[in-house]
């Protein structure tokens, strides 16, 4: 029931958290309580939102103020805007938000690093020139700087909203 969004972030964050631990010199695991996890694989989990976060039962019941009452959802700073369906030198993406050419959108490609975007062009399969893409809809995706090394299946996102990154 999570959006393509919401588990490929996941679970793009919790691999480069795996990555990050296996990098760890071996001493390190032998305290592994003092092993801390930088701020940035938390940062990018809030950067995907849903219902925000908390120790659940961990520690005891939850309370009142952990509870979503306005929504049922925290506040997404990013959205989905397109998948990369076949790659090449103009990845050919399925929009699953609208985004129109002149919008700015970050390639997630696997670790934590996120690569921003203006998006120069957009061509259906047809060829004809597109000024926007809904949801769905299919198209070459032309940025500055290229992103041909994008992967089938890698997302794309822009800030939820009118509020670009």
């Amino acid at each position: 029931m999570k959006s393509v969004y919401y588990a490929g972030g996941v679970t793009r964050v919790y691999r480069a958290a795996l990555d990050y631990l296996a990098a760890l010199p071996a001493e390190a695991w032998n305290e592994p309580e003092n092993i801390i996890m930088p701020e940035e694989f938390m940062t990018e989990i809030w950067r995907i939102g849903t219902r925000g976060a908390s120790e659940n039962f961990f520690s005891g019941h939850p309370g009142p103020e952990e509870m979503l009452f306005d929504s049922a959802r925290a506040t997404q700073q990013g959205e989905l805007a397109a998948m990369v369906r076949k790659a090449g030198a103009a990845p050919l993406v399925e929009a699953r938000n609208r985004f129109a050419v002149g919008d700015e959108v970050e390639y997630l490609p696997p670790g934590l690093a996120a690569i921003p975007a203006r998006v120069t062009a957009l061509v259906s399969e047809t060829g004809e020139n597109l000024p926007v893409v809904n949801p769905g809809q299919l198209a070459r995706l032309h940025t500055q700087p290229a992103l041909s090394q994008a992967m089938p299946y890698e997302l794309l996102r822009r800030r939820a909203g009118d509020d670009l990154f």
